[in-house]
């Protein structure tokens, strides 16, 4: 199912389940909140990629702040297609910096949660470093 209506869940509810599932993996977890720009990735998330903490508000400045310069544009197209009704769902390749200033490759995946009126309201997802998983060379960037 690639898309939710949220009813009465709310993000503290989403952040409760995503702290009990985070324990579960070994792959990065998010949760976006468009109504209120607002973010949390997982602990491991933060303590890789270059983000103030694991809650953070100015989501979309935060994004763009770590996601390579050369992907950001299709990022924020599909990021406006998903609230713009569009798409339905973000699953992508692309890089982000780390804690040491590299850009890694990963792998990002998501799932739309609509409000009652139809609009997106969070993106759910999971982040899978592609170097990590023996996919792309972090090093040269090469498959």
């Amino acid at each position: 199912m690639s898309e939710i209506v949220a009813g009465i869940l709310t993000y503290e509810h989403i952040r409760q389940v995503f702290n009990i599932i985070e324990e579960c993996t070994d792959d990065y977890l998010y949760v976006l909140d468009f109504k209120y720009d607002i973010g949390a990735v997982s602990k491991n998330a933060a303590e890789k990629f270059a983000f103030p903490d694991t809650h953070f508000e100015n989501a979309s400045a935060v994004i763009k702040d770590i996601c390579h310069p050369d992907d950001y544009e299709m990022l924020w197209k599909n990021l406006s297609g998903i609230v713009e009704g569009r798409e339905m769902r973000h699953d992508m390749e692309y890089r982000w910096i780390d804690k040491e200033g590299r850009f890694l490759w990963i792998h990002c995946q998501g799932y739309v949660v609509r409000d009652e009126g139809k609009k997106a309201r969070y993106l759910l997802g999971v982040i899978t470093e592609l170097g990590r998983k023996n996919v792309i060379d972090n090093l040269t960037g090469l498959y």
